[in-house]
């Protein structure tokens, strides 16, 4: 399974690319269980996304809510909510690389967003039209293949 972000900003455009990881049950998982959130600790189905390059690079990879795994030393989109749909998968990535391109750009956390524009961790996915419409980037393609 694999994944495709295309993200465009005022400067440029980027592309993510990631191996998706589709677990069911806990011992499937890609990062070890100490990382997940309680709901964690039984069987629901999950995706991590291993990241495999921004903008066909792997360097850019360090910081940036990157999460890499103790089990294995791929490197992972930092999430550890459930993501136990496809939906939720997809729409959580997509906010993840919006917000990747604005820290890249500015070297500001896109997670201080939150705080500026009242926004909880509970409303992620609503940074999406925070950094569109007031910044200027946004998900301009993206490909999943999760079969």
């Amino acid at each position: 399974m694999y994944g495709k972000v295309n993200v465009s900003s005022k400067e440029k455009d980027y592309e993510f690319c990631f191996n998706i990881h589709k677990s069911l049950k806990k011992e499937d998982r890609q990062i070890e269980p100490e990382f997940y959130s309680k709901w964690m600790e039984s069987n629901h189905t999950h995706y991590d996304f291993e990241i495999i390059s921004i903008d066909g690079k792997s360097d850019l990879l360090d910081g940036f809510h990157i999460h890499e795994s103790k089990l294995n030393g791929k490197k992972f989109v930092c999430w550890s909510g459930q993501l136990p749909t496809e939906m939720h998968a997809m729409t959580t990535v997509n906010t993840w690389c919006v917000g990747t391109v604005y820290t890249l750009e500015t070297g500001i956390d896109f997670q201080k967003l939150y705080d500026i524009h009242g926004l909880s961790m509970d409303e992620f996915c609503a940074m999406d039209s925070v950094l569109r419409d007031s910044y200027g980037v946004t998900a301009i393609n993206t490909l999943y293949s999760f079969k």
